[in-house]
């Protein structure tokens, strides 16, 4: 989406925001901010599930068949979300929302931001996103390509997700009016569907 994904060098770094909106809500911008500002890399959801092919993008991925059950094997959730964000100073977009109150137990001196947008707005630029996901010839089209064999399946699961975990949350000094262009427009979401 914004390029390259950041990459974590110094995993001992911690998360330190903890952005919680649903993509499309500009979490692009306020991850490139969280990187300028904090000195560090951001975990952001688009990037990572569509541009990464690693071990860190296998964790989240069992990440994903946890979210269902968490509380079943909560311990194993919690290693996994711990090595997901090892090194990693934010989280933006998917999967911070959908285990807030996990990366909150991980990280109880993080600031968490709400991220909104008008809902007649936000679905007139996710519908496009929304319905590509269920575009089965465009399933098949993008297995092979690196991060992007994953996320169709994974995407559907976060319409439901998104209605559970959202509300309001007092930032506390949020950062987010300090870098306002958006670098994922509907025009760069479109030329990477």
């Amino acid at each position: 989406m914004g390029g390259v994904p950041s990459v974590p060098t110094d995993l001992s770094r911690k998360v330190e925001v903890i952005s919680v909106g649903f993509s499309r809500t500009g979490t692009l911008s306020y991850a490139r901010a969280y990187e300028i500002l904090l000195d560090g890399p951001t975990f952001h959801g688009g990037e990572q599930l569509l541009q990464r092919e690693d071990g860190q993008y296998a964790t989240k991925n069992k990440l994903d068949f946890l979210d269902t059950s968490r509380q079943d094997d909560k311990p194993r959730l919690m290693k996994l979300l711990r090595e997901a964000t090892a090194g990693f100073v934010a989280m933006a977009d998917v999967p911070a929302f959908n285990f807030l109150p996990e990366l909150m137990e991980l990280y109880p001196d993080a600031k968490v931001v709400l991220v909104t947008r008008d809902p007649e707005r936000w679905w007139k630029s996710f519908k496009p996103v929304a319905d590509s996901c269920e575009d089965q010839t465009l399933n098949r089209l993008v297995q092979p390509l690196p991060g992007r064999r994953w996320y169709i399946d994974t995407a559907r699961g976060y319409f439901e997700e998104w209605a559970s975990h959202s509300r309001t949350i007092d930032s506390g000094g949020c950062i987010a009016d300090v870098f306002t262009v958006s670098r994922g427009d509907m025009e760069a979401v479109r030329a990477r569907i």
